[in-house]
C-alpha cells in the first residue's frame, strides 16, 4: 500500500468513528456451539427466474449442508416481506436476518454510498469486482456497519454495466449533441447525460420502445440483459458498451441475528455467501456474452470505446462527479479512484 494511500485510507476510519459511533450497542460476545438450532429469513425483490434468486439457492444448499442443519435458511423472492427500504429497516431491527438489496436503495440510510454512483468508474467486470472485494469494498461494509447498523457480507452484480443504444453510432461525447435520450427519474442520471450533450428525457420503462418505435426519443441506457429481453435491438442500431455505471447489490445480514451465531456458523454464513457471489458472476458473465450474441445476431452494430475514447466520457462528466464530492466527501471519492487506478495497473502489469 502506497503512503498516500494509507493515510487516506486511516483518514476515512477515524471519519467513520466519529461520526456517529455504532448504531447500536450488540452483544458481540461469542456464543459457544451447543448443538442450538437458528431460523434465516432471506428476502430480495426479484422473481424467482432471477439470477438472485437461483444463486440464493446455491446459498441456502451451502449453509444448510455446512451447518448440518443447525441453520435453516428460507428466501422470500418478489418482496413477499416488504419493498427494499422496509427490508433494510427490518435487517437494523433483527426483524429480518438477511437481504440481498441494490446499494441504490442503501442511499437513504447511508448518503455515502452515493460514492458508488461516480460515471466511468470502472472500465471492465475485473476491476469492478476486485475493487468491491478489495480493500474499498470492506472499508464500505465496515463502514455500514458502524454507521448504518447492518453487516455487508459481499457485492453482488445488479444487472451489471449500463450501456447505451442509439439511432446512430456514438463514440464520443460530441456525438450525443442535441440526442434525445430516455433516462429514469433519477437525479444524477440526468445529470451525467446532460453533462454529456445529450438531452435527457425521463420516459416510464413500459412506454420506452413505443417512444423508440415512435422516434419520440433517439438512444436510452440499460444493461444488456434488459435491452435484450425488451428486444430494443428492434428499434435501435447501435450499442456503444459505454460501461457509465455499474449497478451493484450487496448481501446483508442484520448484526443481531449474526453476532447470536456460534463464529463457526458465522463463518458458514460467510463462506456461503461468497460461493453465492461466485456462482452469480460466472453465471452472469456467461450470460453477458450470450446477450452479446442475440444483439450481434439481430444485426445491431457492437461498438466498444477505445481508451482515449473512454477517457473523453470520464472528461466530460467530471462535473458530475464534483457534485458527488460535495454529497459524500472528496476523501472517499479519492479513495475510491485511486483503488481503481491501482487495481488498473496491476491487472497492466505496472
Amino acid at each position: 500500500m502506497s503512503i498516500k494511500k494509507g493515510l487516506l485510507f486511516m483518514t476515512l476510519m477515524l471519519a467513520s468513528l466519529f461520526l456517529v459511533g455504532c448504531w447500536q450497542e450488540i452483544d458481540r460476545t461469542p456464543v459457544e456451539n451447543t448443538g442450538q438450532t437458528f431460523r434465516m429469513r432471506v428476502a430480495h425483490g426479484g422473481s424467482e427466474a432471477m439470477l438472485t434468486h437461483r444463486a440464493l439457492l446455491v446459498v441456502q444448499e451451502e449453509i444448510e449442508r455446512n451447518s448440518n442443519g443447525q441453520i435453516s435458511m428460507e428466501i422470500f423472492p418478489s418482496g413477499q416481506l416488504g419493498a427494499e427500504a422496509t427490508v433494510i429497516a427490518s435487517i437494523q431491527t433483527g426483524d429480518i436476518e438477511m437481504t440481498v438489496v441494490n446499494t441504490a436503495a442503501m442511499v437513504q440510510f447511508a448518503d455515502y454510498l452515493n460514492v458508488m454512483a461516480v460515471p466511468f468508474m470502472f472500465p471492465n467486470h475485473e476491476v469492478a469486482f476486485n475493487v468491491l472485494d478489495g480493500e474499498f469494498g470492506q472499508y464500505i461494509s465496515n463502514r455500514m456497519e458502524e454507521e448504518m447498523g447492518v453487516i455487508g457480507l459481499g457485492f453482488w452484480d445488479s444487472l451489471d454495466f449500463r450501456q447505451l443504444t442509439a439511432d446512430r453510432p456514438i463514440r464520443t461525447p460530441d456525438d450525443l449533441s442535441g440526442l434525445r435520450i430516455r433516462t429514469m427519474e433519477n437525479p444524477i442520471q440526468i445529470a451525467i447525460w446532460q453533462a454529456l450533450g445529450a438531452s435527457p428525457t425521463p420516459i416510464s420503462f413500459a412506454e420506452l420502445y413505443t417512444a423508440l418505435q415512435q422516434g419520440t426519443v433517439d438512444a436510452q441506457e440499460n444493461p444488456l440483459e434488459l435491452i435484450t429481453m425488451m428486444r430494443f435491438y428492434e428499434v435501435q442500431d447501435y450499442v456503444t458498451l459505454t460501461n457509465h455505471l455499474f449497478q451493484t447489490s450487496q448481501a446483508i445480514i442484520s448484526p443481531q441475528f449474526y453476532y447470536s451465531l456460534p463464529s463457526d456458523l458465522q463463518q458458514v454464513v460467510r463462506d456461503a455467501v461468497r460461493v453465492g457471489i461466485e456462482y452469480q458472476r460466472s453465471s452472469f458473465m456467461e450470460d453477458y456474452e450470450r446477450f452479446i450474441e442475440i444483439l450481434d445476431e439481430n444485426n445491431i452494430t457492437i461498438l466498444e470505446l477505445t481508451d482515449e475514447e473512454w477517457q473523453l466520457f470520464i472528461e466530460a462528466a467530471a462535473p458530475v462527479t464534483d457534485s458527488i464530492r460535495d454529497q459524500v466527501g472528496s476523501d472517499l471519492v479519492d479513495y475510491f479512484q485511486e483503488a481503481v487506478e491501482v487495481e488498473i495497473s496491476r491487472l497492466a502489469g505496472d
